[in-house]
């Protein structure tokens, strides 16, 4: 059994103003579960257990890059809600974002370029140092289970990449503030762990389009959740440069007061790194819990999330020249008018 205690000496390894990355899906369905029902993401039964039983545990925030094997989501998305997760064997070197510069609560992550030769095979990837290692394959973890939700969750990892994985859930997933577990069994190759949340409030009142400009600082703003008590957080992720060989990307971890900056010496590094193709950001409510483990670290994030409309000053992207203003031409590999 994993104690507990393994969240609160990731944060001593990693620092409260670390800032992680939760996965995004690609799902593309729906469907609505009863209120009594079990969303099950394969035919694994579970009691039911009301929200209220369970009592609020400590959050130690999402893994670092650099030892996040994987992890679990709760969702309330634009269209549907979901359950999701995958954890694989290692850390997948391509994952790992260097650091570029980080100013308050955000910072610039550059893309790694791994490059072996000869080529890895179909059972290796190429790591850090340009070596091939085995591949960090996804695990079957047993049946994980989700309490206090608006239904208990049970999934069983899904062939072929062992993804977990429960869509059947009523759209309305969670409520704000409701604690929230997720639970592995023994069973599974890191032991048994459990990993804690908190619903979040729908994340409102966040700006229709947002523009990137040379020489100005960025400030987001949304509608703050005063009851969160400092549980939750507001992430930042804006990438401007689609195809770049290593471009950079922005994260902030913003305090849920309603509003939150972007320092113009990372606004203006960003922009000199290049821009190609369609800018693209989005803000995200979460809560978030992380537990350590003998190969790396699990999280768990529950969210609401809001895809921004990210305009770059000055620069217009493009698929057709017709996109493009009179007098410039669409480079349609990059994107982007010229």
């Amino acid at each position: 059994m994993i104690a507990r205690s393994a969240g609160a000496l990731l944060l001593l390894l990693w620092g409260a103003g670390g800032a992680g990355c939760a996965f995004d899906s690609d799902c593309g369905c729906q469907g609505d579960a009863d209120a009594g029902e079990v969303a099950q993401g394969t035919d694994a039964a579970l009691d039911q257990v009301p929200g209220d039983t369970l009592q609020p545990g400590e959050l130690s925030g999402l893994c670092p890059y650099d030892t996040r094997l994987g992890g679990f989501s709760a969702t309330i998305g634009p269209q549907y809600s979901f359950v999701e997760g995958k954890v694989g064997i290692g850390v997948l070197p391509s994952t790992v974002l260097d650091v570029v510069t980080t100013e308050g609560t955000c910072t610039l992550y550059r893309r790694p370029s791994l490059a072996c030769q000869p080529p890895c095979t179909s059972q290796q990837t190429c790591d850090r140092g340009n070596q091939c290692i085995p591949f960090p394959y996804n695990q079957d973890l047993g049946a994980v289970t989700v309490k206090g939700l608006a239904v208990p969750v049970s999934m069983n990892a899904l062939p072929p990449g062992k993804n977990y994985s429960a869509t059947e859930v009523p759209r309305q997933l969670f409520n704000p503030g409701d604690p929230i577990l997720l639970e592995a069994p023994a069973t599974g190759p890191f032991g048994a762990f459990s990993l804690d949340g908190d619903g979040v409030a729908p994340l409102e009142d966040v700006p229709a389009s947002t523009i990137v400009q040379e020489n100005l600082a960025l400030t987001l703003t949304w509608t703050a959740d005063p009851t969160a008590q400092g549980r939750t957080q507001v992430d930042l992720k804006l990438s401007i440069d689609q195809h770049g060989s290593s471009p950079l990307s922005l994260e902030c971890s913003f305090p849920d007061s309603g509003s939150g900056t972007v320092p113009v010496t990372l606004i203006n590094q960003l922009l000199q790194s290049g821009v190609t193709g369609y800018p693209n950001g989005s803000l995200t409510r979460r809560s978030a819990d992380s537990v350590l483990v003998t190969q790396g670290c699990i999280d768990f994030s529950v969210y609401d999330r809001k895809d921004l409309t990210v305009r770059v000053a000055g620069y217009t992207p493009c698929k057709k020249q017709e996109d493009c203003p009179q007098g410039l031409t669409c480079n349609t590999l990059l994107e982007m008018c010229q």
